[in-house]
This record gives structure tokens, sequence and C-alpha cells, in this order.
């Protein structure tokens, strides 16, 4: 019955798996299909004036170039913000589609400063001149819901404007602007060798000790659906480690953070996307390479129609703060779904794990440990119940010990999966840090794996 039941189990996710792989839609066509053009005009533009560093004059020129452009356009509120941090001064510029006072709004936000000596094309003049290609688009085609564009500075300095902007907004002083129903944050797009990946950190770098709110699952799952409707292959992470990827980027402190961060923090609903990933790094970043030709006009396309879809898309569900979610594909598991992908998988992982032979103390065990942490970390439970699961199912075999422990080889590392890639990659990223809570799973993790090899797998 047992080995029944594991072989339901693979054909299960295996069905799934080809669903989210098949589930891809193609790209349409339509007025906006131009805009890849006119975004990767902009881009280019802001490129030829060299590295933008706050101070220079190729910074001045690429601020007045943003403002020129938006208040030429009709309909939109300009709005320049210079600030100052220490003896550097610094402008944000911030442009609104006004509407009635209480309609939400979308934020859509993208840094124009460099660091020395690059260009800056995919970080970030991509991500300016989609704003700017889409600023000139719903000014002849005006949008069904408020927007707030958002062009920062200082961003390669510590996300000084993004910070000075969240402040402002979470203080009520950013003046005209509507309440925010979510943000998505721009870095690093139009890399045709790149994937669509959506990123959020618990533990973002070089803000605060403390944990930030990911980005809901309401957010994730409408960025992902709308960015599948236009033509993108999106991921949450990562293109190949999305699975440790989800567990790092709750439990570790990753050395890295984009525009999203200070809005999260202040309670924005936020997530930023790249061409851009751990297993899929692009290989201009900061550096004097990062040319205008890395970019790609098709991509960019997509991009902004995915953008107008994100506004034009109604939400599917009343957005809320729901963090516990784990995502599969670009499938999101959240609330019900999670509750009862919890279940079914605890109860089959219950009789595997309380029949197969073992001491009455460890076969308790194998129920207590996970039980807790389900109600700890339900979307690290759940993530973790598939591995653990087959692991358990080993123990009802009879065979070969040696061949048990080669066909437990493939679950045990999915398990520690997490773990094993987050101590691979302080080797390429010095400034990873693990956290108290990261550490406490871990333990538990452990506990739970060598009660899992208690068994015929000894």
């Amino acid at each position: 019955m047992a080995r029944h039941l594991v072989m339901i189990l693979g054909i299960a996710l295996g069905f799934i798996g080809w669903g989210m792989l098949m589930d891809v839609s193609p790209v349409g066509s339509g007025p906006e299909a131009a805009l890849g053009t006119v975004a990767w005009r902009h881009a280019a533009r802001l490129t030829a004036f060299g590295p933008r560093v706050p101070g220079s004059a190729a910074h001045d020129r690429a601020q007045a170039y943003i403002v020129e452009t938006l208040t030429a356009l009709p309909g939109w509120w300009v709005q320049v913000q210079p600030f100052t941090v220490g003896v550097q001064r610094y402008v944000n510029v911030v442009a609104v589609w006004p509407e009635p006072a209480g309609t939400p709004a979308w934020l859509f936000s993208a840094h124009y400063d460099t660091v020395p000596g690059s260009p800056g094309a995919l970080d970030n003049a991509t991500g300016v001149g989609l704003l700017l290609a889409l600023a000139d688009y719903w000014s002849r085609h005006a949008p069904p819901t408020p927007v707030v564009l958002g062009f920062w500075d200082g961003e390669e300095a510590g996300l000084l404007g993004s910070t000075v902007y969240a402040h402002r907004y979470a203080t009520g002083n950013a003046e005209r602007i509507p309440r925010l129903i979510g943000h998505v944050s721009l870095e690093m797009v139009g890399w045709p060798r790149g994937t669509t990946c959506f990123h959020t950190f618990r533990y973002p770098w070089g803000l605060t000790s403390e944990a930030h709110p990911l980005a809901p699952a309401w957010l994730l799952r409408h960025v992902l659906r709308t960015a599948r409707a236009a033509g993108l292959t999106p991921r949450f992470g990562d293109p190949y480690l999305s699975y440790p990827y989800q567990w790092a980027v709750r439990n570790v402190r990753i050395p890295f953070a984009s525009d999203d961060a200070p809005f999260s923090r202040v309670g924005v609903p936020s997530i930023f996307v790249a061409d851009a990933s751990f297993a899929r790094f692009y290989p201009a970043y900061h550096s004097p390479s990062d040319h205008i030709e890395e970019a790609s006009v098709e991509r960019l396309d997509r991009y902004a129609r995915w953008l107008l879809q994100v506004v034009e898309t109604p939400l599917g569900s009343t957005p809320d703060r729901d963090p516990a979610y784990w995502v599969f594909g670009s499938w999101v598991l959240s609330r019900a779904a999670l509750g009862w992908d919890l279940v079914v998988l605890g109860i089959l992982y219950g009789i595997l794990a309380g029949t197969a032979p073992a001491h009455p103390v460890i076969r308790w065990g194998r129920l207590l440990v996970p039980l807790g942490l389900a109600l700890w970390k339900p979307a690290e439970a759940l993530a973790l119940l598939v591995p653990a699961t087959l692991l358990a199912g080993l123990g009802h075999l009879r065979t070969d010990p040696i061949v048990l422990r080669l066909l437990g080889v493939l679950p045990g590392l999915v398990y520690w999966s997490g773990p094993l890639l987050t101590f691979l990659a302080m080797f390429r990223f010095p400034g990873i840090r693990w956290t108290v809570e990261g550490l406490i799973l871990t333990g538990l993790m452990l506990a739970w794996f060598l009660l899992l090899l208690r068994s015929r797998l000894l």
C-alpha cells in the first residue's frame, strides 16, 4: 500500500509540474506593440550621457531629460523633489496621473543613477525608459486606475531616493499622492538571455536588523499571472533555484536590496523584478560593459505590455498581508490552498512515517517535529513535506540498504537545498549572513531529517 501511495504522489506531482510548464500564454499584439522601441530609445539616450553618478554633468542631463519628457506629456502632474544626504544633493522625480481622491494607485519605479564607470544601460536606463514609454502611452490612453511613476536618485548609494520618498508617503508628506495599492520596482530588465524573476527579501541587506514583510501572496500572484499573459516566462527568485531561493529569502540575510524594500518597510506591498537571478546573473552588472546593445527591444516590449496588464487586469482577490505562501513554477499556493495541501500531504506523510519500522519514540518524533514546524512556518513545512514524504516512503521498501540510500539521495538533496545553497552562496557573496530564525529552522530540519533516517535507510 505504501509503495502505491508513493507512486500516486509522484504521478500527481508530475502532472502539477507539467501543467506549470505548459501554462505560458502566447505573445499578443496591439496598439502598444511599439512601446519596446520607445523604451529602448529612451534608454539609449540616457546611456549616451555616460555614467550618471550624482553630482556629475551626466547625472544632471539625465535628470533634465526625464523632467522634460514628462512635462511635455499632457495629463501628468510632475514634481521634482531634491533632498540632501551629507553634502551630496540628490533629486527624485515623481509623476502622478490625477484621479478622484480616495482611489488607490499603482506605483512603478526605477532608479536613474549609476555606479562610477558604468553607462548603466540595464542598471537601470531600461527601467527608466520603460516608465517614460508608458507615461507617453497613458497620456494618450488614460489608465483605468491612478498611476504613480517614481524615478529615484541615490539607489546605488543605499536606496536613498526610495527611502526618502517612502518616508514622506508614510508620514503623509507626499503631496497629491493617493493611497498605494502596490509597488513594482524595475531593475535590470530587457536582457534577452535572462529570465523574468520577481524578488522579495525578508532580511534585505543594510536597512535594518528587523524582518521586513515579504511581498504578499496576492501581489505575487497578480504579477506572475499578468506576466504570463504578456508572453514572459516569470519565476519567483530564480529560474532553476526557486526552491532553495524561497527558503533563503525567508531565513537568511541577503547582501542585496532594491527600491521595493523601503516601501515594504512602511506597509506598501512591494516587489522588484529583474532579468537577473543568482543562477543567471547579468555579467555586465556595475561594469563599463553595461551598454545599450545588451538590451532587447522585443523583451522591453513584453515588459511594457506586462505593466499595462498589471494596471488593467482586475485583482483576483482582496489585497491583504498574507505572508504564508509557497511558489511552484509560477503558481502561488497560499491561504486555503496552502492549508489543504498541508493537510493532504501531511496525512500521506503521517501514514508513511507513522507506520515505517522504527522505535515508537522515533515514530512519534517524526510526527511531532513537522507538526510544530507547520504551525510555525507553514510555507516552509509544505515545501519540506514533499521530499520528507518520499524519504518516509523509502522506509517501507524491502530492498538492499545500498539501494535505499541511493534512492534517498535526490529527495535528501531537495530537502537540504535551502541551507546547502545558502552555505555555497557564501563563497560567492560574502555578505550572506545566517539569522537566528534561520538557525532555529535549520536545527528543526536536522532533527526531522535524522528521525527520518532512523529506519531502513541506515
